[in-house]
């Protein structure tokens, strides 16, 4: 998708609104409401029985499933697992001659190597359980052996000559580990002497850093499955016992949303993908270790899954690869370990560096072996992963997850890449490895002025180029309280312009959430700016809001998942010198998942040190609520460089205010509304006035409040204070 990087961004045609088209207004309806999702105690028998009944191609009666023999088996091995049915073994057999003897003529008519990268550890998955249960006659011993050293001789990674690839990809990794299994197995077999240090030399690879570098939904599960399973087999327990890889493990557990799905960011097959790869190493992760969170939260993807997935069967790829590892977590998920909720605050999720070399580099870092996995290495340099801005762990509750990574395509930081509410999603990346402008702050350079990537001027539109390590980020600070979570996240070099911008997050738990974008301009140039809302359907607009939701969770096309209809406001603060900008996506790899692409445009030149700032409401709502009706009751009191007010009646008799106050001077608003006059030196402050009192607040690093002339507290020096707890 590279090609479509820029343009997938374009706006064509450009619709200036004010009153909203009827082609927007007359969108579609999602054809019913999906089912709640019940939240349903799970073993690992529910998910054989899933596997059981949603498999698209079991192995009986027809075990011949030639190089798709191993993954097709897999509920079949569950099956077997569970019945000990002698025929369930004598299936599994018999697949694994047939993908024997496929792989055999497929070595033979493709220049003495195959890529069957899952085949070797899956069928080691499968020998394992037949060796536990005496099912695997002796006399088969000698061809078990005889086909895991041949699959593991002729694995390669790209060709016939490009072989013994280095790096922590799922390409890498599935050579190393196909010979580290045969070794495992088989330690005195000739290849040895030349397998072991190039498998110790790529396990390393990740290990050195105790993590996978790709940022993305996609190839990473598969580099993980690779490893987790291999190590599994092999009884290689530091995988999940070493304290570096708790972070690691983390990081999976706290990406999951209340309702048990994942937003997906860089390549990948859309909405919740990797479902079924997330559950099994979830269940892994509570096997080796001992700890209920994994199991607790593999157990909300899969309740959502049997509740959301069911129109995954429309893509048969999409649907295979997210049965196929539930089927090995039927096999591999212990009972004994009992689900404990995780923790349910906000947090920000780090990884390693992900560093893109050039040939001479990776020969240079990657010495002895072939070429390095897509040029792709890591340091040891610890950044900002995702900023995850969490309610809690209800199902309904309101959930949002920001990217804040500058290394390895997408790079798409500050971008808002997932926002749920009552179980459904307003957001979807498109599936991309390069720049997807996907919910951040775009900027352009219309006449190719500016500074760009260390050149001025140059052909248009701008690019980044591949792997560009020029961005940096931080999170700074982040501040999280039972009612509220404020992040702000700072990134230099921004996409490549000598820009710095610094997005903050003022999340309110079950509320809303405050945006508010800040680009520092380093050097002048005629620009054109504003942040950037992808959506699939609209329903109501003005000059600087617009009402949208996602009818549905877009896969590959064209299946998806179930998401029940809630709508989403967004409340851009009115300027005079901004246009809302909406537009229909043009290429059909984005369309499917965002059809419509809407951005707050300011056009000018700031000046050197200037900054342009955005500031934007995000509210969830029930689509029962009038939209314009909900827009006239939002309102910027204050939106100035040192100070945002914001006033929020979303029902009668209630306010909501918030500010954003970093200099933490006093502030004084005197406002003929139900509050009257509201003073505080607060830096952020969330307040909720009902039933003519004051029934919630979050005041930040504050010494006073008052509401109406009363005094809420007063303290000689700065603090925190919280009042009330978050809305259900």
């Amino acid at each position: 998708m590279n090609s479509t990087s820029v343009s997938a961004m374009t706006i064509l045609p450009v619709l200036v609104l004010a009153v909203l088209p009827v082609a927007f207004a007359q969108a579609d309806e999602a054809a019913g409401e999906p089912p709640p999702i019940a939240q349903i105690e799970v073993t690992a028998r529910d998910y054989y029985e899933y596997a059981q009944a949603m498999y698209p191609e079991p192995i009986l009666p027809n075990p011949k499933h030639g190089v798709y023999g191993p993954r097709h088996a897999l509920s079949t091995l569950a099956a077997y697992h569970f019945t000990k049915d002698p025929q369930y073994a004598q299936a599994l057999l018999a697949a694994l001659d047939d993908y024997y003897a496929a792989m055999q003529k497929f070595v033979q008519e493709n220049g003495g190597v195959h890529y069957s990268w899952e085949g070797p550890y899956l069928a080691g998955m499968i020998l394992r359980e037949l060796r536990q249960n005496q099912a695997l006659p002796p006399e088969r011993e000698a061809w078990a052996k005889e086909m895991l050293v041949f699959l593991a001789e002729h694995l390669s990674s790209w060709s016939p000559t490009l072989n013994y690839t280095r790096g922590s990809h799922h390409r890498a990794q599935g050579e190393a580990c196909a010979r580290a299994l045969a070794l495992f197995y088989y330690p005195d077999i000739p290849q040895a002497e030349r397998w072991k240090p190039y498998c110790e030399a790529v396990w390393n690879d990740w290990w050195q850093f105790r993590d996978i570098g790709i940022n993305d939904t996609g190839y990473f599960y598969g580099a993980l499955q690779r490893v987790m399973l291999t190590a599994d087999l092999m009884g290689r327990e530091e995988v999940w016992q070493d304290a570096k890889m708790k972070e690691f493990w983390e990081r999976l557990l706290y990406e999951v949303a209340p309702d048990g799905s994942t937003p997906p960011y860089g390549a990948s097959s859309g909405w919740n993908s990797a479902c079924g790869d997330r559950i099994l190493a979830l269940e892994l992760a509570a096997k080796h270790t001992g700890d209920g969170r994994y199991r607790w939260a593999a157990h909300r993807i899969f309740n959502n899954l049997r509740a959301r997935g069911e129109p995954l069967r429309a893509h048969n790829h999409v649907f295979a690869t997210t049965v196929e590892p539930i089927a090995l977590a039927a096999v591999l998920a212990d009972d004994r370990i009992d689900p404990v909720m995780p923790d349910g605050a906000s947090r920000v999720l780090f990884r390693k560096e992900i560093t893109r070399l050039s040939n001479e580099e990776a020969e240079q870092q990657y010495p002895g072996w072939g070429t390095l996995d897509c040029n792709m290495g890591m340091t040891d340099k610890e950044m900002p992963h995702k900023i995850i801005l969490r309610s809690g762990w209800e199902p309904n509750d309101l959930f949002m997850m920001v990217e804040a990574y500058t290394r390895h395509d997408p790079m798409n930081p500050t971008a808002i890449l997932g926002l749920l509410r009552m179980g459904s999603t307003f957001a979807c990346m498109t599936s991309e490895k390069v720049v997807s402008r996907e919910n951040a702050l775009q900027i352009e350079d219309p006449t190719g002025e500016a500074t760009f990537c260390g050149q001025k001027g140059g052909q248009l539109p701008r690019q980044l180029p591949q792997g560009w390590r020029g961005m940096e980020a931080t999170v700074e600070p982040f501040l999280d309280s039972p009612l509220a979570t404020y992040a702000r996240l700072n990134v230099s070099n921004y996409m490549g312009y000598r820009v710095e911008e610094a997005r903050e997050f003022f999340f309110v738990k079950n509320r809303f959430c405050l945006v508010r974008d800040n680009a520092k301009f380093l050097e002048s140039f005629p620009a054109r700016l504003g942040p950037v809302w992808n959506t699939q359907r609209i329903t109501a607009s003005g000059k600087h809001w617009l009402n949208c939701y996602f009818e549905n969770g877009p896969s590959l096309p064209p299946a998806y998942f179930l998401n029940p209809r809630w709508d989403l406001l967004v409340y851009h603060s009115p300027r005079d010198d901004r246009t809302l900008q909406v537009g229909e996506r043009q290429e059909e790899l984005v369309r499917y998942t965002a059809q419509y692409t809407t951005r707050y445009l300011w056009e000018g030149q700031p000046q050197e040190n200037e900054t342009v700032r955005f500031s934007w409401l995000l509210l969830p709502h029930d689509p029962g609520q009038d939209a314009q009706e909900l827009a006239d009751n939002v309102e910027f009191v204050r939106d100035e460089p040192d100070l945002v007010a914001l006033r929020v009646r979303t029902e009668e008799g209630r306010e909501e205010w918030l500010l954003l106050n970093e200099s933490g001077r006093q502030v004084r608003l005197d406002w003929a509304g139900l509050l009257g006059r509201l003073a505080t030196d607060a830096r952020r402050l969330y307040l909720d006035f009902a039933d003519e009192q004051v029934t919630r607040y979050w005041a930040q690093d504050a010494t006073y409040l008052e509401v109406g002339g009363a005094s809420q507290f007063r303290e000689a020096e700065r603090g925190d204070k919280t009042k009330g707890e978050k809305t259900p």
